[in-house]
């Protein structure tokens, strides 16, 4: 549950999440496991983890706030960080073990509201907004 894992303020511990997905996904790919969310149409990620979630919640009835770790961009940056190092850090410094796709980009969290959704909304958000409350996150952890 991310939102414990903000709750703990650990970046060890989430770097060592990180590494057993990591790890979880590398064996997985050469076995030859296929993606579990072969619903999307999308052929298999491979090792692609499709995660952490770190868009910046603003809603509480956003329908993705129980994936994200906290509220605080600098909490949501470090946890980026330590998170997408654990994944794709591996044995060998030349190759990624995993890769990890920092998720959802900039001003996403609205699901359904009065019938728009986040595929026919057009978010208008402040330059202020964008580099305090949005951005951090994900400039930190690229």
């Amino acid at each position: 549950m991310p939102n414990a894992l903000g709750a703990t303020f650990n970046q060890s511990l989430w770097l060592a999440m990180g590494d057993v997905i990591g790890l979880e996904t590398r064996i997985a790919f050469l076995t030859g496991c296929p993606e579990a969310s072969t619903w999307s149409g999308r052929p298999p990620s491979g090792l692609d983890t499709w995660s952490p979630t770190i868009n910046q919640p603003r809603d509480p009835r956003w329908g993705r706030s129980q994936e994200v770790v906290s509220e605080d961009p600098l909490l949501l940056a470090d946890y980026a960080v330590a998170y997408t190092k654990g994944v794709q850090e591996g044995e060998d410094p030349r190759f990624l073990r995993a890769v990890s796709t920092l998720k959802h980009w900039v001003a996403y969290s609205l699901e359904d509201s009065d019938g728009h959704t986040r595929h026919n909304f057009c978010a208008e958000v402040t330059d202020y907004d964008l580099g305090a409350t949005y951005f951090p996150m994900f400039k930190k952890a690229v």
